[in-house]
């Protein structure tokens, strides 16, 4: 399971739509397909049903949702922190 994949599950399952989240991330919208069924054959079980042309989140793939947004948000904030440490100022005074 890779960072890009998650991120990519976020959008879709916000989006409800598997192109638009592919446009969002600039990508061709057969490899965000692929990408979500990977995620999907990894984690054994549906995250989505789909129906004709829409989209709904499981069961499973709620919980996944909401498991998967608190942990990137947690990781960003943890790398955003990394990024603002930057700016401390460092060395002796003497």
């Amino acid at each position: 399971m890779e960072l890009l994949q998650l991120r990519y599950f976020i959008t879709v399952a916000r989006t409800l739509n598997i192109s638009r989240a592919a446009q969002y991330h600039m990508i061709p919208q057969p490899a965000m397909s692929q990408t979500i069924s990977r995620l999907e054959k990894e984690l054994g079980k549906p995250l989505f049903d789909r129906h004709r042309n829409k989209l709904t989140l499981t069961k499973d793939g709620e919980a996944f949702l909401q498991s998967i947004t608190t942990s990137i948000a947690e990781l960003d904030m943890a790398v955003e922190k990394m990024h603002s440490t930057d700016d401390i100022l460092r060395g002796e005074l003497t």
